[in-house]
């Protein structure tokens, strides 16, 4: 076969021979470098001392596993003063020190690790002719989560769990504002149920069902607690569609004097981030969107990803 067939071999290698079969490839190559560096002082050196083969296995080609052998030279460092007396040339592009795979074969296996995890990532891995078992996988989504830096954040989301429910908290980032109760209403038809009324409460009354705006008429005539507390619903609406802190304030004295005062209670412990939540520019809905990936990366995991496994696939997928 024509070595001239195949893809691109790493830069910094030079193909000597191909050595096909019906389901693998075999690419003997040298390193371009006439004089590698001393890895302990830096200083150039060709004095030949010895050769070893190193295999790399690479991406697949048509099909065929491929894997790269490099004959790779053992050297003297002439430099007086060295303690490296005799070094083994470095392929900085092609593979990393003690590496058993390519830099792009790596990168490529990296990512299936990061959007897949171990045993789904390495059926995939299998499929596309670079087979690896998951527990590496794993390894390599560690290590590049150890290796790659992260931006510092500008702008930072908690939100709370608990570790053990009321015993023990921990806290991540920031959820979303608390819902209005819904109000118990006795004697209601049984069409109505309380999620319905509440969102029927809530709702603009032109918008919705001639039926159901009825039925909120004739409810909010029959319970004057119930107009007071649909009115306070209908402000606190407004107040957060088109965020105005200055309203906050009388909103909170007329519903702590309401049935809605256990709420207006819990957003004057939290005074201080609702304000922030209506005068500045950011939402908790991103901060929601990743708690629902990280969920979603825990089950693929079946619930055994350790934190750091974790916090590598939520921070460096691609």
């Amino acid at each position: 076969m024509s070595k001239h067939l195949l893809p691109l071999v790493p830069a910094g290698l030079v193909v000597d021979q191909v050595l096909p079969t019906p389901d693998h490839l075999t690419v003997m190559c040298r390193s371009r470098i006439t004089a590698p560096v001393c890895p302990g002082c830096g200083h150039p050196s060709s004095r030949r001392h010895s050769s070893y083969p190193r295999r790399l296995a690479d991406l697949p080609w048509q099909g065929r596993r491929v894997q790269i052998e490099v004959q790779v030279r053992r050297l003297r460092c002439g430099r007086p003063g060295c303690t490296q007396r005799i070094f083994a040339e470095r392929l900085p592009v092609a593979a990393g020190p003690y590496a058993q795979r390519t830099a792009r074969l790596g990168s490529l296996q990296h990512h299936i690790g990061l959007a897949l995890g171990g045993k789904a990532g390495a059926r995939l891995a299998e499929r596309i002719g670079t087979p690896v078992n998951g527990a590496t996988l794993l390894r390599l989504v560690r290590r590049g989560a150890a290796t790659t830096p992260v931006a510092a954040p500008r702008v930072l989301g908690v939100d709370d769990w608990a570790w053990k429910r009321c015993q023990r908290y921990g806290s991540e980032e920031q959820p979303g504002p608390a819902a209005v109760p819904a109000v118990q209403l006795p004697l209601r038809p049984a069409a109505y149920p309380a999620r319905r009324v509440a969102r029927m409460l809530t709702a603009d009354l032109t918008v919705i069902a001639a039926p159901d705006r009825s039925y909120v008429e004739r409810l909010v005539a029959l319970s004057p607690m119930l107009a007071t507390v649909r009115d306070l619903a209908q402000r606190f609406g407004v107040l957060v569609r088109a965020p105005a802190a200055d309203a906050l304030t009388p909103w909170l004295a007329d519903a702590e004097n309401s049935e809605l005062r256990g709420f207006a209670a819990g957003l004057r412990q939290d005074e201080q981030a609702v304000r922030a939540a209506l005068t500045l520019p950011w939402s908790s809905g991103q901060v929601e969107g990743q708690v629902n990936r990280l969920k979603l990366v825990k089950r693929q995991g079946y619930g055994r990803a350790k934190l750091d496994l974790l916090r590598a696939r939520l921070v460096h997928t691609a």
